[in-house]
């Protein structure tokens, strides 16, 4: 797989308008790899599932904001040529997309949010502990439950244990506390662009009345329940995201 100025990333096309690019970004701690294939092959789309400056195989370090990360995306948006694309994030990567659509918003065509909030509410107890390198390990495991819904297998979270894990020292603590910073509540009205909004009805962590505000607060936002998933729905429920994934790329204007 391709690596533009240091950042890694997944590339698939099925053809159509090659012109029409979907990014997708992952979440805390995450990687590209969380995106399984049902989502990186979407008939008509350039799809694009990148590894976060310090996350997975790409260079540099993790950022303390998410206003950080959306800086570093446009301009590698910029320097790869791209000129707008539809934003897919989950969870912190949910939110670097609203940050994009607030402060490049030419750049963003539409936004697909999974797992996300108009705030990212981080809870104060774990981000302490993961500042105690000791504590680590049990903080990951103790994120590795929160994450799924009761019908998840184990095999799942040990596999995001294992990938939280793999991170760098302070990566996953710097982007927990960019998502306790995080707070657009107030701005939600500056963005146009449509929106899909995705939730597990197992949410832990974003739980699914906070997508529903967020949808409600959008001038273009819809809400979509993913039945039987918790946080990690994409990789709980794959067709069902992707069933409202093309539903909403279906639906877009082209140009």
């Amino acid at each position: 797989m391709p690596t533009q100025n240091g950042i890694y990333y997944r590339e698939n096309g099925e053809g159509g308008d090659k012109s029409r690019v979907l990014v997708w970004l992952h979440g805390a701690g995450g990687a590209s790899e969380q995106w399984p294939y049902h989502l990186r092959r979407i008939a008509g789309w350039r799809v694009l599932a990148l590894d976060l400056p310090g996350h997975g195989r790409s260079e540099g370090r993790a950022h303390r904001t998410v206003a950080a990360y959306a800086d570093g995306l446009s301009a590698w948006l910029a320097e790869a040529g791209i000129e707008r694309v539809v934003v897919g994030g989950h969870s912190m990567g949910a939110a670097i997309g609203l940050q994009m659509a607030l402060d490049y918003g030419e750049q963003v065509e539409a936004l697909i949010l999974l797992g996300a909030g108009a705030r990212m509410p981080v809870n104060l107890d774990l981000l302490r502990q993961l500042a105690i390198p000791a504590h680590v390990d049990g903080s990951i495991q103790q994120i590795g439950q929160w994450s799924f819904g009761r019908g998840a297998g184990l095999d799942k979270k040990t596999s995001l244990v294992r990938l939280l894990k793999a991170n760098p020292a302070g990566v996953l603590l710097a982007d927990f506390q960019a998502c306790a910073k995080f707070d657009v509540v107030e701005r939600l009205d500056e963005i146009r662009q449509p929106a899909l909004v995705a939730s597990g009805d197992q949410d832990l962590m974003m739980p699914a009345y906070q997508g529903r505000r967020l949808a409600e607060g959008l001038a273009r936002g819809r809400h979509a329940l993913v039945e039987g998933a918790g946080h990690m729905m994409m990789q709980e429920a794959p067709r069902a995201v992707l069933k409202h994934v093309a539903g909403f790329l279906g639906g877009l204007e082209v140009g």
